[in-house]
C-alpha cells in the first residue's frame, strides 16, 4: 500500500461542514501511507499532510455563471487527477441531479476508479432523478452507506448487479475539529449572550421541514423559562417566517436565541462549548453528522427514535431518545436530561462513543480493505 494516491472532489465542503468529513478521513488515509488530495472550497493548515485544492469557490454570481465555476472546478479536479496518477476518486451523493452525473461520467471517461458515499439514499430536499440516480450507481466502482438503514434502502433499490458494490462504513467523528481553547470574544459577532442559571439547548445546522424545528418549538412552550434555545443555521429550501410565526403564537421569544445565517467553524465550536444540550427533533434522517459533532463535543442529546439516530444512541446511556414528532415527550426528556448526574453521565458516554465507534482511524482501515479488494494493486 506504499505510495498511493486517493482523492476526494467535493464542490459542498465548508457550506455543509463536509470539510471536516474530507479531511478527518484524508488524514487518517494520510497515517495509513495513502497520499491524499482534497478538492473542495477550503484550504485548512492544521492539515498540512494533505494536499487542498480550493477549486470550488463559488461567488454569489447568476446561476449560469455558479454552473460555469462547478464545471470549471470539476474540470480541473479530474484532469489533475489523471495527470497526476491519482486514480481513486471518491464523491459524496446526497441528491442524484445532472450535476452529479456529468461529475462520475466525466471520471468514468478519464479512467478514474470511482468511491460514491451516498449519504441520502432519498434527496430529502426531493431534487432526485430517478434515472440519473441508477446511472450514478452503475457508473460507481463502490458504493458506500453509513449504517444499516441506508444500507437496507439502498439494497431495496438497486440492481442486482450493483449489490455486491456496497459496503457499510460508519460517519466518522469531529474530534480534529474541537477548538482547543475557548474563544469567548466570538459571542460578540454572534449577538448573543449566555445568563448563568439558564439551561441552553441548541438546535444547529440547516433548516429544513424534515429537521422538525416545529416540533421543538412546541417542546420549548412546556418547558420552564430557564430553557433557553438557540438556533444556528440558515434555511434551505424553507422560511424561517413560519417558525417565527410559531415563535409568536406560543409567546415563548424570550426563550429563543436565533443566528439564521452560516455559522463559522469558530463559532460552531464556541456553540458546542456553551450549550448544555443538543436536540434533534427530525422526522427523517439517513445519517446525522450534527449527531457525531456533538458526541465529539461530549455535548449530551435528545434525538428523535428514528432508526438512523438509534444505530448510534441508546436510550439512557449516551443520549435520549424521544417518539417521533411527540413534542410533549420531547418537552419530557429535555427535563430528565438535567436531572441528577444525567448531564455529566452522558458527556462522558458520549465522548466515548466518538473515540471509539466513530473513529477515524477504524474507518480508514475499512477503506484500505476496499481499495485492496477491488482496484489498488
Amino acid at each position: 500500500m506504499k505510495n498511493k494516491k486517493f482523492a476526494i472532489i467535493d464542490p459542498v465542503g465548508l457550506k455543509a461542514g463536509m470539510n471536516c468529513y474530507d479531511l478527518g478521513l484524508l488524514n487518517a488515509l494520510n497515517q495509513e501511507s495513502i497520499k491524499a488530495y482534497a478538492f473542495s472550497n477550503f484550504k485548512d493548515t492544521s492539515f498540512q499532510n494533505v494536499v487542498q485544492k480550493k477549486v470550488f469557490a463559488f461567488k454569489k454570481r447568476s446561476v449560469p455563471a455558479m454552473l460555469l465555476q462547478y464545471l470549471y472546478g470539476t474540470v480541473y479536479a479530474l484532469f489533475y487527477c489523471r495527470l497526476a496518477g491519482i486514480k481513486y476518486v471518491l464523491f459524496h451523493i446526497f441528491s442524484a441531479t445532472q450535476k452529479e452525473y456529468v461529475q462520475l461520467k466525466l471520471a468514468k471517461r478519464l479512467g478514474l476508479q470511482i468511491i460514491s458515499i451516498v449519504h441520502d439514499i432519498e434527496s430529502l430536499s426531493k431534487e432526485d432523478q430517478q434515472t440519473l440516480k441508477h446511472k450514478i450507481y452503475n457508473l460507481s466502482d463502490h458504493l458506500i452507506v453509513h449504517n444499516n438503514l441506508s444500507y437496507k434502502s439502498l439494497i431495496a433499490e438497486i440492481s442486482e448487479d450493483n449489490k455486491a458494490k456496497i459496503s457499510i462504513i460508519p460517519h466518522g467523528n469531529y474530534t480534529d475539529f474541537v477548538l482547543p481553547n475557548e474563544r469567548p470574544e466570538v459571542s460578540e459577532g454572534l449577538g448573543i449572550h449566555f445568563q448563568s442559571g439558564k439551561k441552553y439547548l441548541l438546535f444547529f445546522g440547516q433548516i429544513k421541514p424534515v429537521k422538525g424545528l416545529d416540533i421543538l418549538l412546541k417542546a420549548m412552550a412546556d418547558l420552564p423559562e430557564d430553557f433557553v434555545l438557540v438556533i444556528a443555521g440558515r434555511p434551505h429550501r424553507d422560511d424561517f417566517g413560519k417558525y417565527q410565526s410559531i415563535i409568536n403564537k406560543l409567546n415563548i421569544q424570550s426563550k429563543i436565541m436565533p443566528i439564521i445565517r452560516f455559522i463559522t467553524d469558530e463559532e460552531r465550536d464556541f456553540l458546542f462549548k456553551k450549550c448544555d444540550a443538543l436536540v434533534l427533533p427530525y422526522r427523517k434522517i439517513f445519517q446525522s453528522g450534527v449527531l457525531l459533532m456533538a458526541l465529539s463535543y461530549g455535548l449530551p442529546i435528545v434525538a428523535s427514535d428514528l432508526e438512523a439516530n438509534k444505530e448510534i444512541i441508546t436510550h439512557n446511556q449516551n443520549g435520549y431518545l424521544f417518539p417521533d414528532g411527540d413534542s410533549k415527550e420531547l418537552a419530557q426528556q429535555i427535563i430528565q436530561l438535567f436531572e441528577g448526574d444525567n448531564l455529566s453521565r452522558l458527556q462522558s458516554a458520549a465522548l466515548e462513543t466518538a473515540n471509539t465507534k466513530f473513529s477515524w482511524h477504524v474507518i480508514a482501515k475499512k477503506y484500505l480493505e476496499i481499495l485492496q479488494g477491488t482496484a489498488l494493486k
